[in-house]
C-alpha cells in the first residue's frame, strides 16, 4: 500500500493515508509515518501514528471506552472542590432532583464516512447528579441543575452556570427512532437560540463503533472526513 509523502526535507519526511485498510483483522482508518535524524546521524528514526476501529462487540470494548472517554477529573479532587465552590459562588442553593430513570452519562456520537461512531476526538462526558450536570473534558465545569422532567421519550432540565439570566440553557434528550441508542440533544438559550448535538448513553455505547487512536510520537489533531451532524440553530 502507497502512503503519499505530505512533507520532506533532508531530515524530516512525513508520510499519510486517510483511507480504510486491514491490518491483523484491525480496521485502520489514517496512518501516518514519521522519519526524522539529526544532523550527525546516518539512519533514520520511525514513528507510527494511527486511528483504529474498536467493534462494539470487541471483548474489551467497554475497557477502551472507559479509557477513551474523558473520566480523569476525580470529584474529591482540590480543583473539583474550587469548581463547586465557584459554581456556588453563583448559584448559592442547588435543588436536589429526582432524575428517575434518565441516564447519567451521555458521550458525543459523530459521523464518519456515512457511519455513526463514538471517537477518541470527541472524548468528552456529560455525567448528571441530582444537583448538577457535570462536563468532563479538557476542562471541568459544573452547572447547576433543576427543572428535571420527561415527557413521553423526551428528557428535560434546565441547567445555570451562574445567577445570570444569560447564562442558564434548557437541555432535551429525544431518542432518533431510525438509529438504535442515538439521542437528539438540544441546547436552548433563553433567546431561544439552539446547538443540536447527536449523544448516546452509558446504557446504549454498545450500539456505536468506537474510533481509537495510538500513536508512538505526538497527539493526533483529528481525522478530517467528520460529518457535520449537529449545527446551531436560531
Amino acid at each position: 500500500m502507497a502512503f503519499p509523502l505530505v512533507y520532506g526535507d533532508t531530515n524530516f519526511r512525513i508520510y499519510q493515508l486517510e483511507i480504510p485498510f486491514t491490518e491483523n483483522d484491525t480496521t485502520f482508518l489514517y496512518r501516518e509515518y514519521s522519519f526524522y535524524r539529526c544532523d550527525t546521524c546516518t539512519t533514520f528514526k520511525k514513528e507510527v501514528s494511527s486511528y483504529y476501529i474498536v467493534p462494539r462487540n470487541h471483548p474489551e470494548f467497554r475497557k477502551h471506552l472507559r479509557q477513551t472517554m474523558d473520566f480523569f477529573w476525580e470529584e474529591d479532587s482540590v480543583f473539583s472542590k474550587l469548581m463547586m465552590d465557584e459554581l456556588t459562588d453563583y448559584v448559592p442553593t442547588l435543588i436536589h432532583n429526582n432524575l428517575g430513570d434518565m441516564p447519567r452519562y451521555w458521550y458525543q456520537v459523530v459521523k464518519y464516512d456515512g457511519q455513526y461512531y463514538l471517537s477518541a476526538d470527541f472524548s468528552a462526558v456529560i455525567a448528571l447528579r441530582d444537583s448538577v450536570e457535570a462536563f468532563y473534558g479538557m476542562e471541568l465545569g459544573f452547572a447547576a441543575l433543576s427543572n428535571v422532567s420527561r415527557q413521553g421519550d423526551t428528557y428535560s432540565y434546565e441547567i445555570h452556570t451562574s445567577s445570570e439570566k444569560s447564562s442558564w440553557f434548557v437541555k432535551q434528550y429525544t431518542p432518533v427512532k431510525e438509529v438504535k441508542g442515538l439521542w437528539r440533544c438540544t441546547v436552548t438559550s433563553l433567546d431561544n437560540e439552539r446547538i443540536i448535538l447527536y449523544v448516546t448513553n452509558d446504557e446504549e455505547a454498545n450500539n456505536f463503533d468506537l474510533i481509537e487512536w495510538k500513536s508512538t510520537d505526538h497527539d493526533l489533531a483529528g481525522l478530517s472526513r467528520y460529518e457535520e451532524i449537529g449545527l446551531p440553530e436560531k
